[in-house]
């Protein structure tokens, strides 16, 4: 969990930044928001899979 917390943190980072460069057109920034959102509930189920094997694993 600790690693999908640092990659959300890394995409927000990116998404601010981007907010801050003023040429950017608002249909732009519709298109990123989508992408970033696709990419952390990609990333968030992926990391319960993840997770789900290890105690699969442990058990």
């Amino acid at each position: 969990m600790k690693r999908f917390k640092s990659q959300v943190n890394f995409f927000l980072f990116v998404k601010y930044n981007l907010i801050l460069t003023p040429n950017l057109k608002p249909f732009f920034m519709k298109k990123i928001n989508s992408i970033l959102a696709l990419l952390i509930v990609f990333l968030f189920i992926q990391e319960t899979f993840a997770q789900e094997e290890q105690s699969i694993e442990h058990s």
